[in-house]
């Protein structure tokens, strides 16, 4: 039985680490950016889309009320045509108005449900940041001491002893005859 591993390439150690670092800063961005286009759609709900249709219907309003005006004084003037005209006008002064309307309380139904809608999502957008902001920021770490150690561990001449290399490692450390409980540094 051997007692030395094969460490054969400590390069896809350090491959891996830069491609999850990658990945944990593109990740990141992207959670960020959903964020961000989060915040933004319940601003533009808010102070963009209801606002907006508040004043269009007090327009549409108002050209419904102008139109039902000019039907009134062309039913005076008795002209059958220009009355079909006006009537024609005010159903589609009513039609404009009732769309406004609707669009309206849409709008504001959106915003009642957003945070309902969201919630779910919000919250799985906030247990993946923490997976990246913890786990695999600790996993980035353990990589890098991983690969040193196994550096350090490669470097080992053969009749060099553990104990000299584990005095560079973090933490106890039992030779590889040493009874179980006892580390290279003295007694349990």
């Amino acid at each position: 039985m051997e007692s030395q591993a094969k460490v054969s390439s400590l390069d896809a150690l350090d491959a891996f680490r830069s491609s999850l670092i990658l990945y944990l800063e593109r990740a990141r961005h992207i959670l960020d950016d959903v964020r961000h286009e989060v915040i933004r759609t319940r601003a533009w709900l808010e102070q963009d889309r209801q606002p907006h249709w508040k004043k269009q219907i007090r327009l549409r309003a108002h050209e419904l009320a102008q139109a039902e005006q000019e039907l009134l004084t062309a039913r005076l003037s008795e002209q059958p045509e220009v009355v079909r005209d006006r009537r024609r006008t005010v159903d589609r002064a009513k039609a404009k108005l009732q769309e406004a309307e609707a669009t309206f309380d849409r709008a504001r139904h959106w915003l009642r449900q957003y945070d309902r809608e969201l919630d779910p999502h919000s919250k799985t957008t906030q247990s993946l940041r923490q997976l990246l902001d913890l786990d695999l920021v600790k996993a980035v770490a353990l990589l890098a001491e991983t690969t040193r150690v196994l550096a350090d561990y490669a470097e080992i001449a053969p009749g060099r002893s553990l104990g000299s290399v584990a005095k560079a490692l973090p933490g106890p450390v039992a030779p590889p005859d040493a009874p179980p409980g006892r580390s290279a540094g003295g007694a349990s």
